[in-house]
C-alpha cells in the first residue's frame, strides 16, 4: 500500500494500518566502526614488527572519535609501543582519548609463542545528533502515515513498527514518542511500537542468543478504536518471534573486567577483536577449548610438543556475531 505496509484485518473487521520502518545501524557508526577496523590492523602490523605477543590496547574517548582523531591515535599508538620496547612506560598525552597499552588477561591461560596473541578494544561516546536521528526516524514515520491514510475510515488503527538499532535508548524514544502523543493528540497515529533486536552472549554457558525487545505506545485515540459496538473490548494481535526469545528489558551492552563487573557502555560505539592463541601441549590425550566467547573475541589453540609447533586450530564461526535481516 502507498505509504504504509498492509492491513491487519481482525475477525470483526476491524482494521490495522501497520507501517514498518527499519532504522538500522547508522552512517557515523558505521564510520567508526571502519576507522577502528584500519587502525586495529596497523596495531597488529606494528606489533608483528617489533614484536610484541600478548598485549592489549584499550582506548577510552572523552568525545566522540572522528578521521581525524583516528589519524592521530595511529601516530600515539606507534610511540607508545616503541615506548613500552625501550623499557619507557611513556607520557601523558594531551588527547580526547586515553591509551592503555598492558599484557592480555590471565584468564586466558598460558599464550603460545607460535601465534600473535593481541586485543584491541576502542570505546567512543556516539555522535552528537545520533539519538535525535532515532527520534527523528519515528517522526518522519507518524508524519508519512498520516498523509497517506487520510482517506481511510475512522474506525482504523494506525500501528508504526519501527526496528532500532543496538544504538538507539529505547527509554529516550519511548520518552520522545509519549511527548508527541501529548503533543499532538488528534494525530491519526494511534500506536507506536519500538523493536529492537540483539546478539546477546550468556559468558557462564558460553552461548550466544537473538533476544527481542519490543514495546508499545499508544496514543490518546487508541482506547475509543479498542471500544466494540457491542461493548466489547479489541485486542491487539500478538508478536512472536520464530528464533530467539523475548526480553522484558533493552539489553545493554557491558564491558566486563577481570572481576566480572559490569560497566554500561550503552550509549557507546565500541570496536573489540581479540585473538589469543592458547598453549596446548600434545599428548596421548590433549583436550582444548575453541570459542567465539563475545563479540569479536577468538580463543584457538596451538599444539605443541617439546617446543615446536604441531598445530593451530580455531573456531568455525562469526567473529563479529552481529544481527542480519533478511528480506
Amino acid at each position: 500500500m502507498p505509504g504504509f505496509d498492509g492491513t491487519v484485518v481482525l475477525k470483526d473487521g476491524a482494521r490495522i494500518l501497520v507501517s514498518v520502518k527499519n532504522h538500522g545501524i547508522s552512517t557515523r557508526e558505521r564510520e567508526f566502526l571502519a576507522e577502528a577496523r584500519v587502525f586495529d590492523v596497523e596495531f597488529q602490523a606494528l606489533l608483528a614488527m617489533q614484536p610484541l605477543s600478548g598485549l592489549e590496547v584499550d582506548i577510552v574517548a572523552s568525545k566522540h572519535l572522528n578521521g581525524s582523531d583516528f589519524r592521530t591515535l595511529k601516530a600515539d599508538i606507534a610511540t607508545c609501543l616503541a615506548q613500552l620496547r625501550a623499557g619507557n612506560k611513556g607520557g601523558d598525552l594531551d588527547r580526547p582519548y586515553t591509551i592503555f597499552v598492558k599484557d592480555m588477561a590471565a584468564q586466558y591461560g598460558q599464550l603460545s609463542i607460535f601465534g600473535m596473541s593481541s586485543s584491541c578494544r576502542i570505546i567512543s561516546p556516539m555522535a552528537k545528533n545520533e539519538q535525535a536521528n532515532f527520534e527523528d526516524a519515528i517522526r518522519k514515520g507518524c508524519a508519512n502515515l498520516e498523509i497517506h491514510t487520510k482517506e481511510e475510515p475512522g474506525d482504523a488503527c494506525r500501528m508504526i513498527i519501527i526496528r532500532l538499532s543496538n544504538a538507539a535508548s529505547i527509554a529516550r524514544c519511548k520518552d520522545w514518542a509519549t511527548w508527541h502523543f501529548n503533543e499532538y493528540p488528534y494525530d491519526p497515529v494511534d500506536i507506536i511500537v519500538l523493536y529492537q533486536p540483539a546478539v546477546t552472549t550468556n559468558l557462564t554457558e558460553d552461548t550466544s542468543s537473538i533476544v527481542h525487545y519490543v514495546t508499545a505506545i499508544t496514543g490518546p485515540r487508541f482506547p475509543q478504536w479498542q471500544c466494540k459496538c457491542d461493548g466489547g473490548q479489541r485486542r491487539l494481535p500478538t508478536m512472536s518471534f520464530l528464533v530467539g526469545r523475548v526480553s522484558r528489558e533493552q539489553s545493554k551492552m557491558l564491558l566486563i573486567g577481570d572481576g566480572h563487573t559490569g560497566i554500561d557502555v550503552s550509549n557507546y560505539y565500541m570496536y573489540q577483536r581479540a585473538d589469543v592463541f592458547r598453549k596446548v601441549e600434545l599428548t596421548e590425550v590433549s583436550n582444548a577449548t575453541l570459542s567465539n566467547p563475545t563479540l569479536g573475541v577468538v580463543i584457538h589453540a596451538v599444539f605443541e610438543q617439546n617446543g615446536v609447533h604441531a598445530m593451530t586450530l580455531s573456531p568455525k564461526s562469526e567473529r563479529e556475531k552481529v544481527l542480519v535481516l533478511l528480506p
